[in-house]
Parts: structure tokens; C-alpha cells; sequence
């Protein structure tokens, strides 16, 4: 099992201090990764849509429920450096492989299966590979849009 930064919007350069989630009446995962309380980070926050889902875990603060890879991508920037970078994709994961042969069919999206963190919990989501991610304004401000667009792990 090996975890890869994914970036679905530029500009993630540091860790992610809380993650709040919902599931939408629609069906679909919510999760929005607050950067803006973490001092010298931007004040915006990173807004998650996931379809498809299949599973989610949350835990708090460290694995334990559903195994992680052993070795997780740091931040890139060296004010960040001992951070674990806050948006990874998993693979190799006995789960997913699990799931592919029921859920994947021709012109359905991949199933993908991330593993977000923050300094205060981790959410792993199985779900569509094809994410809408947002930035939005920090909590301090209302959550309008600042920039958007879909990110695709295949």
C-alpha cells in the first residue's frame, strides 16, 4: 500500500489544522479541510464534493481503524516540512481492490480512495476518482467560492 499527494487545487502548501464533514441529501460527502486557522497559512479553507461513495472513516488524530500506508508524503515547503502533506491517494489498499470488481463498470468513473489530514483527525473516503474541489473564504468569513474546479486521480 503507497500513498501519493494529490492536489486538486493549486497552492496546498501546508498542513490542515480540523476536517468537518456532512453527507448531502443527494448522497454525496461534503468535507471541507480548514487551513485558515493554521497561523501563516492564507485564510481559506479547502471545500471537498465526493460522489459514489462507498465508505468513509474518520478517526481521531492517528490511524488505527483502517490500516494507512507506513510511510505518508511530507509538505513540500520547508516551513512545512515535518507536516504530513494534507491530501493523499491510496493504492494497494486491500478495500478498494475489493470493491473495483462490483463497482467499476465501463463509463462509470474509477473508484478512488483518499486519505485526508489534519493536525486533529484523518477521514479516508472511497468514492468516484472524479472530486469537485473549491477553496472558499476561511471561517471567519462566509463560504463563498474563491477558485473551483474537478480534480481526477486516473
Amino acid at each position: 500500500m503507497r500513498a501519493s499527494p494529490w492536489n486538486p487545487v493549486p497552492d496546498v502548501v501546508g498542513p490542515c489544522a480540523d476536517i468537518s464533514f456532512e453527507r448531502l441529501l443527494t448522497g454525496e460527502l461534503q468535507v471541507t479541510m480548514h487551513f485558515s486557522t493554521v497561523v501563516g497559512l492564507p485564510d481559506k479553507d479547502l471545500r471537498l464534493r465526493f460522489t459514489n461513495v462507498l465508505a468513509v472513516w474518520w478517526e481521531v488524530e492517528c490511524p488505527g481503524i483502517e490500516a494507512v500506508p507506513a510511510k505518508l508524503p511530507k509538505c513540500a515547503a520547508p516551513e512545512w516540512d515535518k507536516w504530513t502533506f494534507p491530501l493523499l491517494t491510496v493504492e494497494g489498499a486491500e478495500f478498494l481492490e475489493r470493491l473495483r470488481p462490483i463497482y467499476e463498470r465501463a463509463g462509470v468513473a474509477a473508484l478512488g480512495h483518499f486519505l485526508l489530514v489534519s493536525m486533529n483527525d484523518l477521514i479516508q473516503v472511497v468514492a468516484s476518482s472524479i472530486v469537485e474541489a473549491t477553496w472558499v473564504r476561511g471561517q471567519a468569513h462566509n463560504a463563498n467560492p474563491v477558485e473551483s474546479r474537478q480534480a481526477d486521480i486516473c
